[in-house]
């Protein structure tokens, strides 16, 4: 599905977007778990696909000049070879397609020989963000070394951003072989629901599905019972599951890097309040999915997410007033989707033919302890949208 030509031809693509100036992509880093274990690690997005490497602590240097191409392998001690082993030259040259490897003290001296003679764009480090998440430090610090040495870094990202909005080929086999991947573990969860007596229970089956298939999640999936379901990112996935309640899932398998997101609102045994509230969503998320097509803003359709919801929650006796909607539909209508979960990409501009969005709307309605939400993946092609 992916090989070096296919990270040849995105670093191609960004050389073309950049111009003649120096790139500079850092990877991330291991991340602490507890002493002197770490947390199973993730590439860099944006290092993932211009190198397709799955190492930590590598920066890739592309120097238009003379349309050279090196990657940076950090130094290693004989301790931390013997317990972690050392990078494969060889091994990341066949699945980059970059042909040069220098060591740590080797590339920082090249660095120093250029960049500070020319900008430098570079993916810099991010704020931390809302909700209490941090960033992978590993940006931050190549970031410190290139202001030493007197760089002045221009951000990347953008530039990336653009590039990643539009999925190629491969792109789109890989996110739909994960949602393919989740909706199968999702019809096993189906099957248990009504012998469910926790939230683990789900949680379990989901998990052996996607072992089965070789597969990690891609988010920390979601299991919400009655009025879990009405905190949005509630994720302890271990509470009583009653009789008669709805059961929200929000999850997704990682394939090859790409990310499947896809939520279902089951219910266990009989609730009809529940019932006509599932019904009330798929009927705005089919309505919502016919409108998705080239050229629509994320506004418009924004606008008519909202606007179908107040209609549902008029019908069921919510609201009296469509302007309170946003109370029971707090969150976007959808989003971008790829290597990331939630994509890199720039939602002032039309939807266009080969991005790949989620279309999600949901009803959450804390006293009555329902939480509903549908949510799948879409194609967006010539004629309009494509469920994966």
């Amino acid at each position: 599905m992916f090989n070096a030509e296919f990270y040849t031809q995105n670093r191609k693509k960004l050389k073309q977007a950049v111009g003649d100036e120096l790139i500079i992509i850092a990877g991330n880093g291991l991340l602490q778990r507890a002493g002197d274990t770490n947390f199973a690690f993730r590439q860099d997005s944006n290092f993932l696909y211009v190198t397709g490497i799955s190492e930590p602590d590598l920066v890739l240097v592309i120097n238009p000049n003379d349309n050279s191409e090196r990657i940076i392998v950090p130094h290693k001690d004989e301790i931390a070879v013997i317990f972690d082993g050392d990078a494969n030259h060889d091994e990341l040259k066949a699945v980059s397609g970059v042909s040069t490897i220098m060591s740590e003290q080797e590339g920082w001296d090249y660095i120093k020989s250029c960049a500070t003679k020319k900008a430098v764009h570079f993916n810099m480090p991010s704020e931390p963000k809302s909700r209490g998440l941090f960033t992978n430090p590993a940006r931050a610090a190549v970031h410190a070394q290139l202001t030493k040495i007197g760089a002045k870094p221009k951000d990347i990202r953008p530039i990336m951003a653009s590039l990643r909005m539009i999925k190629q080929p491969q792109e789109i086999a890989a996110i739909t072989q994960a949602i393919h991947i989740t909706k199968s573990a999702l019809s096993d969860v189906a099957q248990h629901i009504n012998a469910a007596t926790n939230e683990s229970d789900l949680l379990k089956v989901l998990s052996n599905a996607f072992i089965n298939e070789n597969v990690e999640h891609s988010f920390a999936p979601l299991i919400q019972a009655g009025k879990n379901a009405t905190t949005l990112h509630y994720d302890k996935n271990n509470q009583p599951i009653h009789a008669n309640t709805a059961i929200l899932l929000d999850v997704g398998a990682e394939y090859a890097g790409y990310a499947a997101d896809i939520s279902r609102t089951y219910i266990k045994g009989k609730n009809n309040r529940a019932a006509a509230i599932i019904a009330a969503v798929k009927n705005v998320q089919s309505k919502l999915i016919a409108q998705v097509k080239p050229g629509v803003t994320w506004n418009e359709l924004s606008e008519k997410a909202l606007d179908m919801v107040a209609d549902e929650l008029l019908a069921l006796h919510v609201i009296t007033n469509k302007k309170d909607a946003q109370k029971y539909f707090p969150h976007a209508f959808g989003h971008f989707l790829g290597l990331d979960v939630h994509d890199v990409g720039d939602y002032s501009q039309p939807l266009a033919e080969n991005m790949v969005i989620t279309v999600e709307p949901g009803i959450y309605i804390p006293e009555e302890a329902i939480g509903v939400r549908f949510e799948d993946d879409i194609l967006v092609t010539k004629t309009g949208a494509k469920v994966l």
